[in-house]
C-alpha cells in the first residue's frame, strides 16, 4: 500500500470513530433514562426487584461521589494538606514524587500529529 492509501484510510477510520461515538453517547444517556425508569417503578411498587428472561433485575443503593470535576491544583492543594496534617514535612514535593511514581516508567514512542492546512 503507498502513503496515500494509508492516509485516506486513515481518514476513514477517523471519522467512523467519531460517528460510533457519537452513536454511543446518545445509547448512553437512553441507557441511563431507561435504568432511572426502572428504578422509580421498583422503588413506587416497594418491590426490591423483578425477574426479566431469566435475569434477576435489583435496585441496590449505592454511595457515589458526586461531585463536579476538580483542577488539578485542587486536587494538589488537597493532597498536600493531607500529608501535611500527618507530619509530613515539605508534603507538596512529596506528593509529586508520589504522584509521579504511580504514574509509572515513561516510554518514548512515535506518533503521527495531523494538521490541516
Amino acid at each position: 500500500m503507498s502513503v496515500v492509501q494509508h492516509m485516506k484510510e486513515l481518514e476513514g477510520l477517523k471519522q467512523e470513530i467519531k460517528n460510533l461515538n457519537s452513536a454511543l453517547k446518545k445509547l448512553k444517556a437512553r441507557e441511563k433514562i431507561l435504568e432511572g425508569n426502572i428504578s422509580q417503578y421498583l422503588e413506587s411498587q416497594g418491590k426490591p426487584g423483578f425477574k426479566y428472561k431469566g435475569k434477576a433485575v435489583i435496585s441496590e443503593n449505592k454511595v457515589v461521589r458526586e461531585v463536579p470535576r476538580r483542577k488539578k491544583d485542587d486536587k494538589e492543594r488537597d493532597g498536600a494538606a493531607v500529608l501535611s496534617k500527618y507530619g509530613v514535612g515539605n508534603s507538596k514535593n512529596v506528593l509529586n514524587e508520589i504522584l509521579e511514581a504511580m504514574k509509572g516508567p515513561t516510554v518514548n514512542k512515535s506518533k503521527l500529529r495531523i494538521q490541516n492546512l
